[in-house]
């Protein structure tokens, strides 16, 4: 096929600091996978690699043992620290891509709701310091990326959860420049991640709904946890003004009041933000963030969802933990910037060397018992279920 352009794009990589915890301890196998777009059809082919958001899991990236929800430089960088030392092999395979000397290689990482931390200068920096050779090759453009005739974006912000505010990305306080997380990653922060050493088998675990019904003990724990930090903690720091990123919205109570009746873990994406971002001029709009791989059109236009690079597991009804999940990743290959051919792409992870996980899902019930609980939210919780 005549094309002078080929996009690669991965989503919801997730590298994390290296701990058992981490979702991707594969970045030697990814590194392969990268230098593949240098070899055979693809050799004297100009390529651009976008990693489409979550490539870094620095929301779940610990300090000191501590998950801080005021997020400046400082934080960002000691973050940013633990996963560049834990995934070396990713930087030298972004190099060797970048070295290809048979035609030009570009990468470009936008930014999602696990790396928000991507807008912070010194974070990018870092990065180029860590690819080294082909470094001015590497580029930040944020929220989004347009290549040709293809919209390429991570897909949170059409989740209200995770909606950073493109205008306002940082507050001022205090004599500090933070994030100016949105409201779902600081509850993650503040809640779910201190369990998360824990109970993170839960999080790689698919169908997800079909693990909240296996088992309910978890789920009202974290029914009873979200309970307490809504109606305490949160509004608390609201109403003394103690907090920068805790502030109230109608749409904030509207999202939180149905997930505390449903009990609802599942992401919920608003369909007026989709269409926003699906029906611009673009002919083809490439978006991740589900963690489910999808195709559709509309009209003229085309969508194509990525699947997650990241290891998630089948879970079977008694609660054995199966296989791997493919991963699913997107082609695009395009001829004077309008797009030829798109598709998506599924390949199986390294073998026998997976992200650590209890032989059955059920064994995270003996950390879930061991947690008290709140009588208050305890009865709330009762009551939603």
């Amino acid at each position: 096929m005549p094309v002078d352009q080929a996009v690669v794009v991965f989503s919801d990589i997730e590298m994390g600091c290296g701990t058992p915890t981490d979702d991707f301890p594969h970045t030697d196998w990814l590194a392969e996978l990268f230098l593949s777009y240098n070899r055979g059809e693809w050799t004297a082919r100009p390529v651009d690699l976008v990693l489409n958001g979550d490539t870094f899991d620095l929301l779940k990236t610990s300090i000191n043992g501590s998950y801080p929800h005021l997020v400046d430089s400082a934080v960002a960088v000691a973050k940013m620290k633990r996963i560049l030392a834990a995934h070396r092999p990713f930087f030298a395979g972004l190099r060797a891509f970048l070295d290809h000397p048979a035609a030009p290689r570009r990468v470009f990482f936008t930014v999602g709701n696990h790396d928000f931390e991507l807008l912070f200068p010194q974070i990018r920096q870092m990065i180029r310091e860590a690819v080294g050779r082909g470094a001015d090759r590497i580029h930040f453009p944020g929220l989004s990326v347009d290549l040709g005739d293809v919209h390429i974006e991570h897909g949170s912000q059409a989740d209200p959860l995770f909606r950073l505010e493109p205008e306002h990305p940082f507050i001022h306080w205090q004599g500090r420049s933070i994030l100016n997380l949105p409201w779902g990653a600081v509850a993650l922060l503040d809640v779910a991640m201190p369990l998360h050493d824990v109970l993170y088998p839960c999080d790689r675990a698919r169908p997800r709904t079909s693990v909240l019904t296996m088992l309910p003990e978890l789920r009202n724990l974290m029914l009873e946890r979200y309970w307490h930090y809504w109606t305490r903690d949160w509004l608390g720091s609201w109403w003394s003004a103690s907090d920068p990123v805790k502030g109230l919205s109608w749409q904030l109570f509207r999202q939180v009041a149905a997930r505390l009746q449903s009990g609802d873990a599942s992401i919920q994406l608003d369909p007026r933000l989709e269409t926003e971002i699906a029906e611009g001029p673009q002919r083809l709009t490439v978006l991740g963030h589900l963690h489910d791989a999808s195709w559709r059109s509309q009209g003229a236009r085309k969508v194509l969802r990525t699947g997650c690079m990241r290891d998630e597991f089948l879970v079977e009804d008694d609660g054995r933990v199966g296989r791997v999940l493919p991963k699913v990743y997107a082609e695009v290959l395009l001829r004077h910037g309008t797009t030829r051919r798109s598709h998506l792409v599924e390949v199986d992870g390294p073998r026998g060397a997976h992200a650590a996980m209890p032989a059955s899902i059920n064994e995270v019930l003996a950390h879930v018992r061991g947690f008290r609980p709140d009588p208050i939210a305890e009865a709330h919780g009762a009551l939603a279920g």
